[in-house]
């Protein structure tokens, strides 16, 4: 998906996330953040869950990966 159309769902799942139930599958980092609750999937099983802040704070594969990437984005 493009970047405008990304944003235009985002967007509109964001109008309605209070009024329903919404199960996004995302490879991206931001949408993750953007989440009530993730989780993190590793050879098909449930690796880890929780708030986005919390499993950022914990040592996983997105608390590395995330930290990789802000680090790379500012060299």
């Amino acid at each position: 998906m493009d970047r405008e159309t990304e944003k235009f769902v985002i967007q509109a799942l964001k109008k309605i996330k209070h009024e329903t139930a919404i199960l996004l599958v995302s490879h991206k980092f931001q949408t993750a953040l953007e989440s009530d609750m993730v989780y993190l999937l590793e050879g098909g099983e449930i690796a880890d869950s929780g708030a986005p802040k919390e499993l950022l704070e914990r040592e996983n594969f997105l608390s590395n990966n995330y930290k990789e990437l802000v680090f790379r984005s500012k060299v």
